[in-house]
């Protein structure tokens, strides 16, 4: 165990400073897709103003009947 230790540590320094850097270039994604716009819902229609009343007719003011006559007795 003693003699395995350093031939373990020398192989993994001598694997860490050797070889090329060739790290590979990172891939490239697609353009995400757009989304469709959202659809637009119709102005709502508007509804007929409510119809107005006619003003009530004002009535004709009592006329005054005369008073009796009184006869002579």
């Amino acid at each position: 165990m003693n003699i395995l230790s350093p031939a373990v540590v020398l192989v993994l320094l001598a694997s860490a400073c050797g070889g090329s850097s060739d790290t590979a270039a990172p891939t490239t994604t697609a353009a995400p897709t757009t989304t469709a716009a959202p659809t637009t819902t119709a102005a709502p229609t508007t509804t007929a103003a409510p119809t107005t009343t006619v003003a009530p007719t004002t009535t004709a003011a009592p006329t005054t009947t005369a008073a009796p006559t009184t006869t002579a007795a």
